[in-house]
């Protein structure tokens, strides 16, 4: 009968400790199990030797019996031959080995059943049924983004987006255990399956070029709608402020005069331009800019552009010559 070196098996010291034992198992389970590595005999037989090795270091009391053996292993296995419902052997001294009773399938090999008797063949471990749904030490949240473009007017008043996210949330065939160790065929061992829903984020007032808003995603991170502003064909934004450039002739801006101009929400602000107002002045509607997240609104500017007059009537050519020479005099 061989001896098994379940250490040498996992790749492991003799002092290795019980994590180190787990992590190796997992590293070695994921390569040779058998669901991937179809029709690979190899990988079937070293998986079965993987688990064999786990099923008595991965366990305290049957460790503990396993590093008893020393060299005496093969005394041990003639004096105390594994017999039909003999259970396995005992040592009346301290310390020694218990009888144990086992339900025999012939999964393991002649030296497992020597010293440990015959248990229910399996692939994983139940009380480590986990090990196969991890696979590997756990991964890092994985945040997903997704970009909207929204008007101006929207990121002014606030606005709500319905969409369609995929997801990875947990598996249920892992969660309620029902492959019974055996490598889950619903997510392939990862532990989360896709899924695909629906949700209504709110977008609040005040968002700008950029902003991110999280939607909590739970254990496989979190969900973040960036958001990206349409250009307005009025207003550009300004920080906080909204500017509105407003086309006023030569004339008013001579003389002075009166003009109504939009705002975001709908409204017609009046606005006083006085007698002899520059060209590109701005006028600031104060609190009529963009809301803010945290402090208080922008402003509205409201730049004033000179539009010269043109197909002048010959009176009018006339008035404008006369205009000249007095401002020359």
């Amino acid at each position: 009968m061989e001896y098994k070196d379940y250490y040498k098996t996992l790749g492991v010291g003799r002092n290795a400790s019980e994590e180190e034992i787990k992590q190796a198992y997992r590293k070695l389970a994921r390569k040779f199990h058998p669901d991937f590595n179809p029709g690979n005999p190899r990988a079937e037989a070293k998986s079965k030797e993987i688990n064999e090795a786990y099923e008595v270091l991965g366990d305290a009391q049957k460790r503990s019996k396993y590093d008893h053996l020393g060299s005496d292993w093969e005394k041990i296995a003639r004096e105390n031959p594994f017999g039909a419902g003999a259970g396995g052997f005992h040592d009346a001294g301290t310390g020694g080995f218990q009888n144990v009773t086992f339900e025999s399938t012939g999964t393991f090999s002649d030296f497992f059943k020597a010293f440990f008797g015959e248990i229910r063949g399996r692939e994983t471990r139940m009380d480590d049924w986990n090990i196969l749904r991890n696979q590997e030490p756990a991964a890092q949240k994985q945040d997903v983004h997704y970009t909207t473009e929204i008007a101006l007017e929207e990121a002014y008043r606030g606005s709500e987006r319905s969409m369609r996210i995929s997801t990875q949330e947990e598996c249920p065939e892992c969660r309620d255990k029902k492959h019974f160790g055996r490598t889950c065929r619903n997510c392939g061992g990862t532990g989360t399956v896709k899924k695909e829903k629906y949700i209504t984020v709110k977008i609040p007032a005040g968002v700008r070029e950029g902003s991110k808003i999280r939607i909590p995603g739970g254990d496989g991170g979190d969900i973040y709608l960036d958001i990206k502003l349409r250009p307005h064909p009025q207003f550009q934004l300004q920080g906080d402020d909204l500017v509105l450039d407003v086309p006023v002739s030569v004339i008013d801006l001579v003389l002075g005069t009166r003009i109504k101009v939009p705002t975001l929400d709908n409204k017609r602000i009046e606005v006083v331009i006085p007698a002899e107002t520059q060209n590109n002045a701005i006028f600031r509607l104060k609190g009529l800019g963009m809301p803010s997240l945290k402090d208080n609104p922008g402003n509205l500017l409201v730049r004033v552009r000179a539009v010269v007059p043109t197909g002048l009537s010959d009176q009018e050519r006339r008035l404008f010559e006369e205009l000249a020479r007095i401002r020359k005099t």
